[in-house]
């Protein structure tokens, strides 16, 4: 299927093929009456209207399916409201520097002013493939970057810092002996503490924890100090 694609004919190739082959096993088990009734509903959509108003049908039935199942690909999709407001907390000036760890549906790239330059991290493929296409229906691919990726393996360094550190961690559990990373027992403390490694002096680290890290004591209360 992949291998068809006139690449001549299409200048955002180098997207879509790794986004097509993170579906392939899907697509080829699709049974071909069902793909027929797909493509005759997307063939009968008025062009003007989608072209009008993509990126918000785009996001409708992401949120739709969320609705429908619970999570998508075993990655629940983020508030529209949770992430505004975490933006908005940033105040960040023009062409500002933002890494976006544990991405998921890069949500944060979505909502982010156009004049900020965006770093995404997803380890998951599908919600990896998911998030590119949410940047290019938006149009934020321009200043984005946004890589299949794991953010404690590979934590993004960058020489100049960045002036802001955006994310939402996943919550994992602490069980004896074990660590995600040498030094580091929980997503949420590597985060933060790389994070705040990784800032600029008056940078910012806005992250979405658990309520209990407000009130619990040893690790926690250690990690808030920091901040």
């Amino acid at each position: 299927m992949v291998d068809n694609i006139p690449t001549s004919k299409y200048d955002l190739i180098k997207y879509y093929q790794p986004i097509i082959n993170s579906f392939a096993f899907s697509l080829l088990n699709l049974k071909e009456p069902l793909f027929q009734d797909v493509l005759r509903i997307l063939y009968q959509i008025d062009k003007e209207l989608l072209s009008d108003n993509f990126p918000d049908i785009f996001d409708t039935i992401l949120y739709r399916i969320a609705q429908s199942e619970g999570k998508y690909g075993g990655e629940f999709i983020q508030p529209v409201e949770l992430t505004r407001l975490m933006c908005s907390l940033a105040e960040l000036p023009p062409n500002s520097n933002v890494y976006n760890p544990f991405a998921g549906l890069a949500s944060f790239g979505v909502y982010l002013d156009k004049t900020q330059y965006y770093f995404g991290q997803e380890f998951n493929k599908k919600t990896w493939a998911l998030g590119t296409l949410r940047l290019m229906a938006h149009e934020k691919l321009e200043r984005s970057t946004y890589v299949c990726d794991d953010s404690i393996l590979h934590w993004q360094i960058s020489r100049e810092k960045y002036d802001l550190i955006i994310a939402n961690p996943p919550f994992d559990s602490v069980r004896q002996g074990y660590e995600v990373a040498p030094g580091f027992r929980t997503s949420i403390q590597f985060l933060l503490e790389k994070g705040v490694e990784s800032l600029k002096a008056d940078g910012k680290l806005i992250a979405l924890l658990p309520e209990s890290f407000l009130f619990r004591g040893l690790q926690e209360q250690r990690l808030r100090s920091i901040l």
